[in-house]
């Protein structure tokens, strides 16, 4: 293994590349999901900005049943409820729902008390065209209204009556340690299962592709005469690396295409709804004023996707590794079981674990992130989260790096021992000293 160890890799990385290029196949499919994901996007944000739009409610009949005073005339303040004609009934709510029956747009409105509680029924009447979550939509809007009387009934002062009104925030300060919000929380348990998922659909859906490419040429005459002029792990590296730089190339267009489409979906929803709020981008803002992605710099951003791309690369070599035991293309599917198992194993620990020791009260990430296995499923979150150092994040991805060319090694080893010995044993393979 000396210096020139790796000569030639370029040269097969470009004829893998190009070769795949040509199929007709991979570009369909780019094309035809990355249209699919694009249309998908715009339509979510249209539709979220319909959603917000004014409600189909026209008219509200509402009645006390409570020791409450007061209306809900202030309902007219929200936007999406400004058209809103109130009335107050006296009518019992058999004569009101009786009366109301058959129309599109109306709904009733109960404010009652029960066993000291308060509580708003919204009772949508016969053929009403009011769906159950616009119903549901209204009463969110006034439990407020309710709570206001109800510090009114109370003689509670104005200064009181809006401290109690006053939304509360966790945190949770450990010693030595930065506050940590209720947004930092969420993404700390969210985010892992959402980059773990996307790597782990990312093997799942290109492993089965590399595995094929690494035993298509097994049995062919060119390869035992190629393998006469490059090293067996130069070869393993340049098909592994031509098909996950194509993968990724992929992936980032697909993305490109969702990011794209929910930009022009956000500005024709800006259009059709002036009042429309992206629920993604204040989602986000809150995050970020919560302490949710404390660590969402552009070097935190940058080591995050070089750990996201190391870890699908150590994969792919993984399966290239496990199916290179494989002598023709039938026995897939015995080492594909085996790949499978193994990043599911390590995924479950990579997300379970920690997600558990925090709800503990607890820390197990440290550790996973430098196991390479789990670290390609954890590590890339971690580091957005701010839940490991720069300084820690570098030497995990060191050893991820370390972790695939063992495995490249262990590969080429194998694969030049299948194509020039058919049918030696596995167990025998990786310690035959050629």
């Amino acid at each position: 293994m000396g210096h020139n160890a790796f000569s030639g890799w370029r040269t097969v990385f470009r004829f893998t590349w190009v070769q795949s290029l040509k199929t007709t196949k991979i570009k369909r499919a780019t094309i035809l999901l990355g249209a699919v994901l694009f249309v998908g996007a715009m339509i979510l944000n249209i539709a979220l900005s319909l959603s917000q739009g004014p409600s189909p409610i026209q008219n509200l009949y509402w009645v006390n049943e409570s020791d409450l005073t007061g209306d809900f005339s202030e309902l007219n303040r929200n936007a999406r409820f400004s058209h809103v004609n109130i009335y107050e009934e006296t009518a019992t709510r058999e004569e009101l729902l009786e009366r109301l029956a058959g129309t599109d747009y109306d709904v009733a409105v109960f404010l009652g008390l029960e066993d000291d509680v308060y509580h708003i029924e919204a009772v949508l009447p016969k053929g009403s065209r009011i769906s159950r979550r616009e119903a549901q939509a209204l009463t969110e809007a006034l439990r407020p209204l309710a709570e206001e009387y109800r510090l009114q009934k109370a003689n509670v002062g104005e200064q009181i009556a809006a401290i109690a009104k006053v939304k509360g925030q966790v945190q949770i300060i450990e010693v030595g340690g930065a506050v940590k919000g209720a947004g930092e929380l969420w993404m700390q348990i969210l985010l892992p299962m959402i980059v773990g998922a996307a790597l782990y659909a990312m093997t799942m859906l290109y492993g089965q592709t590399i595995s094929k490419t690494i035993i298509a040429e097994k049995t062919s005459k060119l390869m035992e005469t190629l393998l006469t002029y490059i090293q067996p792990h130069a070869l393993i590296a340049g098909k592994i690396g031509a098909m996950v730089s194509l993968a990724l190339a992929q992936m980032g267009i697909w993305i490109l295409c969702v990011l794209l489409g929910l930009w022009v979906g956000d500005l024709i929803g800006d259009i059709l709804n002036p009042n429309y709020v992206n629920g993604m981008m204040e989602a986000l803002r809150q995050l970020r004023q919560n302490g949710g992605l404390s660590a969402l710099s552009p070097a935190g951003v940058i080591l995050s996707l070089l750990a996201l791309c190391l870890g699908f690369l150590l994969y792919s070599v993984i399966a290239g590794f496990l199916n290179s035991f494989a002598s023709k293309p039938e026995d897939l599917s015995n080492t594909m079981g085996v790949f499978i198992a193994v990043s599911i194993v390590s995924w479950l620990l990579a997300y379970v674990l920690p997600v558990y020791t925090l709800l503990q009260g607890g820390n197990v990430s440290g550790i996973l992130n430098f196991i390479p296995f789990t670290a390609a499923f954890c590590l890339p979150a971690d580091i957005l989260v701010g839940r490991i150092s720069m300084g820690g994040a570098i030497v995990a991805l060191a050893l991820m790096v370390l972790m695939t060319i063992l495995f490249i090694f262990l590969t080429g080893k194998i694969y030049k021992t299948k194509v020039f010995y058919r049918g030696a044993s596995p167990f025998g393979i990786i310690t035959k000293n050629r």
